[in-house]
């Protein structure tokens, strides 16, 4: 068993993270701080992309593209308002696709479809596809319209472990016809969340 520390809380209590195989092909990642855990498969590897240890990405150790499953723990009410769970989602469901760049842009306009479930641990889960608008400047000055997604959102402020804190998973590529047809890690983003589970002990 791997045990990785991470990252520090105002109160310098560590953030502790386990990574150990359950099976094979398979490895469990473990957060202690925020009392969850999942699986995901041994072809990818986690990295931490934040000192504080709330942002993190899967890569493919073979694949040598910009594709990742990225995961992040956000604060419920990190505005300076007390915001619904509700608004959060539809708010960082549409920043997460925003960008500016010198050759193009890209908006999160719209949620395009929302979906509530439980997964086999009966943990409650927010499915969300995002409208999408991408600018292409320069000579060939276009609009691309995309409907991307999945992206999961779980609350951790109603579980037993009683945090204030969203985790939400999401595909990611530069290219966003890429992101849109990469089968592959969609259907391991599906068995991280139906994985997914808190750790009541």
């Amino acid at each position: 068993m791997k045990k990785l520390i991470v990252g520090f809380i105002f109160s310098f209590v560590p953030i502790t993270i386990v990574i150990s195989q359950t099976k094979d092909n398979y490895y469990l990642y473990r957060n202690d701080k925020y009392k969850f855990q999942f699986e995901y498969s041994d072809k990818y590897k986690i990295e931490r992309l934040d000192k504080k240890g709330n942002y993190f990405l899967l890569k493919n150790k073979d694949d040598k593209n910009s594709s990742s499953i990225n995961f992040y723990l956000e604060k419920l009410d990190s505005m300076k308002f007390k915001e619904s769970y509700n608004y959060f989602v539809k708010r960082v469901s549409s920043n997460l696709f925003d960008s500016d760049g010198p050759k193009c842009s890209t908006h999160g306009e719209s949620i395009n479809a929302a979906r509530y479930f439980e997964n086999k641990s009966k943990v409650k889960i927010i499915e969300i596809y995002e409208n999408v608008v991408e600018q292409i400047f320069g000579n060939l000055h276009k609009t691309n319209k995309f409907v991307l997604g999945p992206i999961y959102f779980i609350d951790l402020s109603t579980t037993p472990t009683n945090k204030d804190h969203v985790i939400y998973f999401r595909i990611c590529n530069l290219n966003l016809t890429e992101e849109k047809n990469d089968k592959e890690l969609e259907s391991e983003l599906k068995k991280i969340v139906d994985s997914f589970e808190f750790i009541l002990k």
